[in-house]
């Protein structure tokens, strides 16, 4: 498109481009031998952009806090006679952000950021309060922080007429590493451990692997579902 419509001398940046490659053009840039860059996220993070102060934003990040990173590194301002920096972007409905449209023709970035730090801040809170409230369930001195748990979403429903969380659970071929419970919602959280010897190793090896699976399980005593 920039090559049929315009005259500008641009590079292009993506991933694929080695970090020698990227500084190349940053010099470039420097040097006001280009005009500008095309990239795609590699950009965003760990550089500035001397001597740019136009970005034409076409597909946005769906994550509000690159978006956030891109938009500050790009008004770093390094030379007076640039000016502000300007942003262009389509207005399209579809262009969200964490379900924020910030392109809209009638967004107040101040608003919108504000009400979205305060909506992190209570979903945090809120997170906090529910993870704490998970108690110790062992007598093991292996340490664990719950807070590191990042599930897929995939479950598995069976229908039992009872279920104890504070029962203990066995995986063939695990050891359980950490068990919590949390009683007022009928749910428990625990670790299982396994070591196997590599396969490039004879019996007489102490080197292992070491493999980790979490289950967590809730029981919804009203519809005898077990999730």
């Amino acid at each position: 498109m920039y090559d049929t419509h315009t005259n500008l001398s641009l590079e292009v940046v993506d991933s694929s481009k080695s970090r020698r490659h990227v500084q190349s053009i940053i010099q470039k840039l420097l040097k006001k031998d280009l005009d500008g860059v095309i990239c795609v996220d590699m950009m965003a993070e760990g550089f500035d952009f001397p001597n740019l102060k136009i970005a034409v934003i076409h597909q946005p990040h769906r994550s509000l806090a690159s978006t956030l990173q891109f938009i500050g590194r790009f008004t770093r301002i390094s030379d007076e006679k640039l000016g502000s920096a300007k942003f262009i972007a389509v207005n399209n409905e579809e262009l969200l952000i964490e379900n924020i449209n910030l392109y809209r023709e009638d967004a107040v970035w101040n608003n919108i950021i504000v009400n979205l730090s305060e909506k992190r801040i209570e979903e945090e809170v809120s997170n906090q309060q529910f993870i704490e409230a998970f108690e110790l369930n062992d007598n093991l001195e292996n340490e664990f922080n719950l807070y590191s748990i990042n599930l897929n979403y995939h479950a598995k429903v069976f229908r039992t007429p009872y279920f104890n969380i504070e029962a203990s659970i066995e995986i063939s071929g695990y050891n359980l590493f950490k068990s919590y419970i949390y009683r007022d919602i009928n749910t428990s959280v625990l670790i299982f451990q396994k070591h196997e010897k590599p396969r490039w190793t004879n019996n007489d090896s102490n080197i292992f692997n070491s493999n980790y699976e979490c289950i967590i399980a809730q029981y919804d005593e009203q519809h005898n579902f077990i999730y």
